[in-house]
């Protein structure tokens, strides 16, 4: 009895595993809120023609998984974060290949990334939120500034605020983020709310959306380029996820080219 549950165990523990349901990367929401095509997509563990995506819940933190089909004889290239034909594939048994060496849908042929799987990046994030928090960091945004802010009400009793290009402004402060005004209940004022580009990107207000940086509108710095000081677990979390030095790098060197 004890050998067989000796044997049994491994299996038991992957089968396990396999029901363990997706976990949404928190830092992936906090940082992006999914509005981008590519934002909170994942590779799917138990398909190489589909994929995870995941959809901000009403906090903005947590998020709610959904498996998503590709296209037929498309996979999942999560390189691109789209679905791709085969050969782009990042799973490595293509679902529509010839010859296979093991099970298409075995769960373990994908890479995961974020909090949802075990990923060095992740384990990095994690352990540097609380060292960012404690040492401070870029300063977060003050509550103030948005509160300065008047919500038009020409604009609110014109629209609506229905189309979303309608009642969004460039924050005055930081280029990757913008102003959302939601209609309150006598529809004639407004309440503003800062909302984050999802992440390389920046306001362009000629489109009333946010953009690449190229076509960004903005002539000031990004959040993550402001002053110093204490941080909040939302930018401590930005400032950590893969590219953020390289990010501020390219700003600085445009700013510069601007003078």
């Amino acid at each position: 009895m004890l050998l067989l549950s000796l044997l049994l165990a491994p299996a038991l523990f992957r089968l396990s595993a396999a029901e363990q349901p997706f976990q949404c990367p928190f830092t992936d929401i906090v940082s992006t809120q999914c509005r981008g095509e590519k934002d909170c997509v994942y590779p799917n563990p138990g398909s190489c023609n589909t994929y995870i995506q995941c959809s901000a819940n009403s906090d903005f933190v947590s998020g709610t998984p959904a498996v998503k089909n590709c296209m037929p004889r498309h996979e999942w290239n999560d390189k691109d974060k789209k679905c791709d034909v085969p050969e782009k594939s990042t799973c490595p048994v293509h679902a529509y290949a010839e010859k296979k060496t093991r099970n298409a849908d075995s769960p373990d042929k994908f890479g995961c990334t974020g909090l949802g799987c075990p990923s060095p990046v992740v384990d990095g994030i994690a352990s540097g939120v609380e060292d960012v928090l404690m040492k401070g960091a870029p300063k977060r945004r003050n509550v103030g500034d948005v509160l300065d802010f008047k919500c038009p009400a020409e604009d609110i009793i014109r629209t609506k605020c229905v189309a979303h290009t309608d009642c969004v402004y460039a924050y005055s402060g930081y280029c990757n983020e913008y102003i959302d005004c939601k209609v309150d209940a006598g529809g004639k004022t407004g309440t503003p709310v800062v909302v984050h580009c999802p992440r390389d990107f920046e306001w362009n207000d000629k489109i009333k959306e946010c953009d690449d940086m190229s076509r960004s509108t903005c002539v000031g710095e990004t959040l993550e380029e402001i002053g110093s000081g204490v941080i909040g677990f939302e930018e401590a979390v930005i400032q950590l996820l893969p590219g953020s030095e390289k990010r501020r790098a390219g700003r600085r060197s445009r700013v510069m080219r601007g003078l």
